[in-house]
């Protein structure tokens, strides 16, 4: 150590050459020379190369003579200057042991951002972006042992109970098709399966395949990856491979509903697949669709003038606004009317109304809300969460040039981490109740709702209760459709209304659907953590004043090493009139009757409003006391009602905002 602050103080880096005795872990001679000795000569032809040697002589020894130990410079002459900066020499660069976890654990941070954390944890490293890029590599070297990467990847997802797999190679044995998941994914879809949303992400890997990603929703309304599969081409027999070994590989029910974009081959190959599920279209897909559409037939560079793009804006706008109308449309009745007017309205635009009946038409039973509304699929009518979570996925991945190996060990950290934020939303719900969703505010709500359904429902129902109440006070009463309950599995606000009427709560029995419920009556669930339901436990309030460093361990004071306080008399005055008595009664009697006497009183002020600024409130006080007769005077002691006046100051934080308090104020009264 003291050799290498010497070192760093002074601009130059030895490292260890040679010891003795060689093979004996006792050393008593030790060699160091400096980091720039020795000679490299490059054999590279096409890369350019450098070297930090030079042949310096520099040499010194540390040996143990006696009992002692000395050091001996054996060639005090460098070949060249001190550095500039420690960092130059790769001696002082060398990662601890935990340097290297830290790197190797956050393979899908960025090199600056694991700079960051290494220089919050030793603000004194010298460790470079480099050498965290070159701990990366040994990393990799270490996890491949002289295997390819693909036979690697094959290996562990072979080898290990956590991962679910399957491969399929050509002819002259390249990867094809290879999907894989994880076995908490495989948990999670197996307790969520009513939902599927499926679609292809690109530029994920250095090979150009597209990975189909297969998400789920949960009971909560958040979405999660239930799998995925690289694919060598997006064919109809490429997604009927995937979708079918994902449905082999996870053995779950059938779902709901499927949602995805246009891809034909994609619905063909489910359709093949899972012939009695309802396929939907992404709306927001389809929307924007008819909007490039739009934008082709209203176009705002051809206007001239600033007025003339305008006036190409808002038709484009207002046909917009028209479509919305027909996508959104309650009824089939409603549709059909919407649709037919819209043409007319627009016949005009003979090429946008030809790409609407040839394109949109055919398929309306996919996207159209008077379709799809027959569905049961909570709400979910569009394909964003997977482009989010495509969003997600290549946060972790972070580069396209990486190969499957590389891939899938960072998916693995985005799984590790989707699971275990679902495990802990689950169970923060299931531990608190919001105030909104309580019985006092929804009492028409079943008793032990709330551990049994999810908030999202009880939300949704909370909705249609605000939905009927918004109605009345419009004046509006609309018959109920049951479009709500189809898609929800939940009850609207007619039967909400109904049971209201009759003063009773909606039984159980109406929110049976599985979709909901934290433990699904068919099927599997997740399994339950033994100790999840198990709290931290409650502080224990302290004695006397708070701490003034609570983290503190120090012990509290024992008996004896505690302050004695002052004797406390067996019948302390409790009001003003003993108080008073009590310092008269002491008082030596004077020529004349009146007397003066000093008393410290606590006074109890209520405060009926909140107060933001300083106010004096004037208390006034009368107590009944007998004097003591004077000397020289004939008459008996009578009652003489004293009175005392205090003011009080009282000063409130803003902040508080306290609508009643009560301030002790203790002030000297002083009675004549």
């Amino acid at each position: 150590n003291a050799l290498k602050q010497h070192g760093l103080h002074f601009g130059w880096g030895f490292h260890k050459v040679d010891s003795y005795p060689r093979h004996s872990a006792t050393k008593t001679r030790i060699y160091y020379r400096c980091d720039k000795a020795g000679q490299y000569i490059s054999k590279a032809e096409i890369r350019e190369t450098k070297s930090r040697t030079d042949n310096c002589p520099f040499k010194l020894v540390i040996y143990q003579e006696d009992i002692q130990w000395k050091l001996r410079v054996l060639n005090k002459d460098h070949s060249h200057g001190p550095s500039l900066d420690p960092r130059t020499h790769h001696v002082y660069r060398k990662r601890t042991p935990a340097q290297k976890e830290i790197i190797r654990s956050q393979s899908h941070i960025a090199p600056k951002d694991i700079m960051t954390t290494l220089r919050q944890n030793d603000p004194q490293t010298l460790v470079s972006h480099q050498d965290i890029r070159n701990e990366r590599h040994a990393a990799r070297v270490k996890d491949l042992n002289g295997r390819t990467a693909i036979e690697a990847l094959l290996d562990d997802l072979s080898s290990s109970p956590e991962w679910v797999f399957n491969v399929k190679h050509d002819t002259d044995n390249h990867v094809e098709y290879l999907f894989f998941m994880h076995e908490k994914q495989r948990e999670l879809f197996l307790a969520n399966p009513d939902i599927l949303l499926m679609d292809c992400t690109y530029r994920t890997n250095r090979y150009r395949l597209p990975l189909l990603h297969i998400l789920g929703c949960t009971n909560l309304g958040t979405f999660f990856s239930a799998g995925f599969c690289f694919l060598q081409t997006e064919t109809e027999l490429d997604y009927y491979w995937a979708v079918s070994t994902f449905l082999q590989k996870t053995g779950a029910p059938t779902p709901s509903v499927l949602i995805s974009d246009q891809e034909d081959a994609l619905k063909s190959a489910i359709q093949r697949l899972l012939p009695g599920v309802p396929q939907l279209l992404c709306v927001w897909h389809i929307n924007k669709n008819v909007q490039t559409k739009a934008q082709y037939v209203w176009r705002t560079a051809d206007g001239k003038t600033p007025e003339e793009k305008e006036e190409m804006k808002q038709k484009r706008t207002d046909f917009l606004a028209r479509w919305d109308q027909v996508v959104y449309a309650k009824t089939e009745l409603a549709f059909y009317e919407m649709w037919q007017k819209l043409l007319n309205d627009y016949s005009s635009q003979k090429e946008l109304c030809d790409y609407l009946q040839q394109n949109q038409y055919p398929i309306r039973f996919q996207w159209a809300a008077a379709w799809t509304s027959q569905h049961r699929h909570y709400g979910t009518i569009t394909s964003s969460p997977v482009e989010g979570m495509h969003k997600v996925l290549k946060d972790y991945i972070k580069t396209s040039q990486g190969d499957l190996f590389t891939v899938v060990k960072r998916i693995k950290e985005m799984i590790l981490s989707q699971y275990d934020k679902y495990r802990k939303g689950i169970s923060d719900a299931r531990n608190t109740t919001k105030f909104v969703h309580k019985l006092q505010s929804m009492p028409y709500l079943p008793p032990g709702i709330h551990e049994t359904v999810t908030p999202p429902a009880i939300e949704h129902v909370r909705q249609q209760d605000l939905l009927s109440q918004k109605h009345r006070d419009k004046g509006v009463n609309r018959p109920c459709t049951g479009r709500f309950e189809r898609i929800y599995g939940l009850p609207c606000y007619h039967t909400i209304n109904c049971y209201k009427q009759l003063g009773e709560q909606i039984p159980m029995e109406n929110f049976d659907d599985d979709h909901w419920r934290y433990q699904r009556q068919t099927g599997r669930n997740i399994p339950p953590r033994p100790f999840e339901h198990i709290r931290e436990p409650l502080p224990i309030p302290g004695r006397g004043r708070p701490r003034r460093n609570e983290s503190s361990t120090r012990r509290d004071p024992s008996a004896f090493e505690r302050p004695v306080p002052p004797t406390i008399p067996e019948n302390p005055p409790q009001t003003l009139a003993e108080i008073l008595n009590q310092m008269l009664a002491a008082e030596q009697p004077a020529s004349h009757p009146s007397t003066s006497i000093a008393v410290s009183v606590p006074i109890s002020v209520s405060l009926p409003a909140p107060i933001s600024a300083p106010v004096s409130v004037p208390v006034s006080v009368s107590v009944p006391v007998s004097l003591p007769r004077s000397s020289g005077s004939s008459r008996e002691s009578t009652p003489v009602s004293i009175t005392v006046s205090i003011s009080a100051s009282v000063t409130v934080s803003p902040r508080q905002q306290p609508r009643s308090e009560e301030r002790r104020v203790g002030k000297e009264c002083r009675s004549r």
